[in-house]
């Protein structure tokens, strides 16, 4: 995943976290990112995809952290 990607995925994470999800603009996420709103749509293709790679992304981080701490134990 490229630099870019990932900040637009942690800012819609911050962004869906704080709002609905029909209240969230894509320009709210590119503001956020610091990028501009063509940028977000080189990377994903809809606001429904963004959603759902979010999701992904955030439940991988989820998973891989709870697998970090069942090795401590």
């Amino acid at each position: 995943m490229k630099e870019k990607q990932i900040r637009i995925l942690q800012a819609a994470t911050e962004v869906f976290s704080q709002h609905p999800y029909h209240q969230v603009k894509i320009d709210d996420i590119a503001s956020c990112a610091g990028v501009g709103k063509g940028t977000i749509y080189e990377y994903f293709s809809s606001k429904d995809e963004l959603f759902f790679q979010m999701l992904q992304a955030s439940s991988r981080a989820y998973h891989n952290e709870m697998a970090k701490a069942v090795q401590k134990g």
